[in-house]
């Protein structure tokens, strides 16, 4: 049996308001879309992770050329369908769209907002510096009536600009905005044990997956992570903010939750994983296939044990940063957590709502026989261990032993019924239990209650 120390009960795990900022973190990254892997530049913030680009012919432009004036204008296409502007450049070559002549009396004449040599930069907010002329061309035709373009007249740089110019200037198009809402990153291959060299994966809540490489990939894990653990914590408290009782008692009974990836047991080598949701409410740990939305989900878990008749102890293979439940005869569950901190922050948690269970029931009975007799096994947090005679249907049955808990050596148990109890004074039990499973987990949990709160 192992003790553990922790601080009082409902720690500061879940101690969160709105106000708590979000981990940011920025840097480049590959990202596979499809089968190809594209250089990005990732950016972490408010909940979300923006992975950007900088188009080369845009990184063309702006090396060679500096922004004089910016203009977003509207124009209404004539009755031939046409805006009344000329344009040049565009792919495959290195000069961009650009205006060559206005048709007198156009829309765009009119306008006097158009002028000769500016540089379209997007079409109804779609940007057009990587497509070829025809493309553009294409764009003002299969648009409504009215026609939103970005134009901006630029300078040429000199021989000195060009190779000073900064990241800071690139126009950064944003390919990828990832709502981390309910998100999981991991280290492994969705799935499988198959971890990613130099890699992450990061998986939303609708089960898209978004793959990239790194050489900080644990750093991005992490803060990944952790702005997830805030946008959940958010989540759940926005639960008090209904007027549904059911609402209300549910932001009361939520101790933890966060996404996880969960292992069923198999008889076959393929260990499969999938993202699911694990919650801690009252006195029971419950596991969800997606996340609670609505108020009335919150009360339908895929399954849910009481908090007392489950053990758990780390694992590191078939991945790192598991436990393992195990509840009943043999059921068990293999839980991935994105980050060994991660797994200490639910491990503490659980400890703490253990053990303030054990400390509420106090005792509980199991049924059984010994010597041919029908007994109740008792397990109280205060006394220890007493066994009662049931056979005769007394009101008061008869106390046939008891045993405090600091006398208790050790158990085993031929993992089905038989319970073997020894004490320090060489006295051995051995007892037939209904449920020998659940009374182990029990008897555990009250004694790292009973520990816990020795001084």
């Amino acid at each position: 049996l192992s003790v553990f120390c922790f601080d009082g009960p409902f720690c500061s795990v879940w101690k969160m308001s709105s106000d708590v900022p979000f981990p940011s973190k920025s840097g480049n990254l590959c990202w596979k879309k499809g089968r190809n892997f594209r250089e990005v530049k990732a950016e972490l913030a408010e909940g979300r992770l923006l992975l950007k680009s900088c188009d080369p012919m845009l990184q063309h432009i702006i090396s060679k050329h500096k922004l004089v004036e910016e203009r977003t204008i509207t124009l209404e296409k004539n009755a031939n369908g046409e805006l009344g502007i000329s344009i040049i450049g565009g792919l495959p070559g290195k000069k961009p769209v650009t205006v060559n002549r206005i048709i007198k009396d156009s829309s765009a004449s009119l306008s006097q907002q158009v002028k000769a040599n500016d540089i379209l930069m997007k079409v109804n907010g779609e940007p057009v510096w990587n497509k070829t002329r025809k493309q553009v061309v294409d764009e003002f035709k299969n648009s409504e009536k009215r026609v939103t373009l970005c134009l901006v007249q630029l300078e040429q740089r000199n021989k000195e600009e060009e190779s000073t110019i900064g990241e800071e200037e690139a126009k950064w198009t944003t390919l990828e905005g990832i709502d981390l809402t309910f998100s999981f990153s991991s280290a492994y291959q969705s799935g499988t044990n198959g971890d990613i060299s130099d890699g992450f994966e990061v998986q939303t809540k609708e089960g898209v997956f978004n793959f990239l490489c790194s050489t900080a990939s644990k750093q991005w894990v992490e803060a990944i992570t952790e702005t997830c653990r805030v946008l959940s914590t958010r989540k759940v408290q926005m639960l008090s903010m209904t007027s549904d009782p059911v609402g209300q008692e549910m932001k009361a009974n939520v101790k933890m939750a966060g996404a996880v990836q969960e292992c069923l047991p198999s008889n076959t080598h393929t260990s499969i994983w999938q993202q699911k949701v694990l919650v801690l409410s009252g006195c029971e740990l419950q596991i969800f296939q997606y996340w609670p939305e609505a108020v009335c989900e919150w009360i339908h878990p895929e399954v849910k044990y009481k908090i007392l008749e489950i053990s758990y102890r780390k694992v590191y293979k078939p991945r790192e940063n598991c436990i393992a439940l195990y509840w009943g005869k043999g059921v068990n569950h293999l839980i991935s957590f994105a980050t060994d901190r991660e797994r200490h922050r639910w491990i503490k948690k659980l400890n703490s709502v253990l053990c303030a269970a054990a400390r509420d029931i106090k005792s509980q009975s199991f049924l059984g026989k010994w010597r041919g007799r029908e007994i109740s096994l008792t397990v109280d947090i205060e006394c220890g261990f007493s066994l009662r005679d049931n056979s005769g249907g007394q009101e008061m049955p008869k106390l046939l032993w008891k045993e405090e808990f600091q006398n208790l050596l050790s158990t085993s148990d031929d993992g089905s019924s038989q319970l073997k109890l020894s004490f320090t004074d060489s006295s051995n039990i051995i007892i037939q239990l209904q449920d020998m499973h659940t009374a182990l987990c029990v008897m555990q949990n009250l004694y790292l209650a009973k520990m816990s709160s020795v001084n």
